[in-house]
């Protein structure tokens, strides 16, 4: 019951925020915005906090278990940089390959998962040297496709898309399943749990299904490109 405020306010487009991450405990909001700024906006109106280190466009970010961490991707040689809200110390996650950062996700355990080309990899954080844990690449022999609409980390698949039809792969033991009647795919991806595929083609209809297989409903109503769907706990 109190009145709406602002966090943030950019001033001109380049400081616009471009991603945006909430705490676990919701005591505060992590942004990235065009021009490499990471801001910590505390939602109880404390003054932000600014992270430094990027000079080009966030393009992924992430707040890790109990809000003691956050995390922010770019493209170029820039990679990932990761914050200890605590102690103030920054690790730098960077394999050198110059890809684009597309996705940044905290394991329960405080690793982190970091998507960048058609390569997904798993950093443990801690030390005086982060070090990769595990690696996927989609572009490898096994995989129907490197073109990856998401992932279940938990459940160890992966939602892939391939000439026009969407597929569950399990990223341990590479077996595959084609998912029917989803039509063009203009978005996709998985609920929170990974039991859900959702998609949506160009001129706006959705399709829920199960990701065992069965047929997908259609929802309609929506005309035009769609950008996400989610879905409630």
């Amino acid at each position: 019951e109190q009145r709406s405020r602002i966090l943030y306010e950019a001033n001109g487009a380049w400081e616009e925020a471009r991603e945006l991450a909430m705490a676990p405990d919701g005591s505060f909001l992590a942004i990235g915005t065009y021009n490499g700024a990471v801001w910590v906006l505390p939602v109880n109106g404390d003054p932000p906090r600014q992270l430094s280190g990027f000079t080009g466009v966030i393009t992924a970010v992430a707040v890790g278990p109990n809000a003691r961490r956050v995390a922010a991707g770019a493209g170029g040689d820039e990679g990932v940089r990761v914050w200890d809200l605590a102690s103030a110390e920054v690790s730098i996650l960077n394999v050198g390959d110059e890809e684009r950062i597309w996705g940044l996700e905290f394991a329960p355990d405080g690793e982190i998962w970091v998507g960048s080309g058609s390569t997904l990899r798993r950093w443990d954080p801690e030390g005086e040297r982060p070090r990769i844990v595990e690696e996927i690449d989609f572009s490898a022999p096994g995989f129907v496709s490197d073109e990856l609409c998401d992932v279940d980390l938990n459940g160890r698949q992966a939602l892939l898309w391939e000439s026009g039809s969407l597929w569950i792969q399990d990223l341990d033991t590479y077996d595959s399943r084609r998912l029917a009647s989803y039509g063009s795919v203009a978005w996709c991806g998985l609920n929170d749990t990974g039991e859900i595929v959702l998609s949506s083609d160009s001129p706006g209809a959705i399709r829920v299904g199960s990701a065992t297989g069965e047929r997908p409903h259609m929802l309609l109503g929506h005309e035009g490109e769609i950008h996400t769907i989610t879905v409630s706990p």
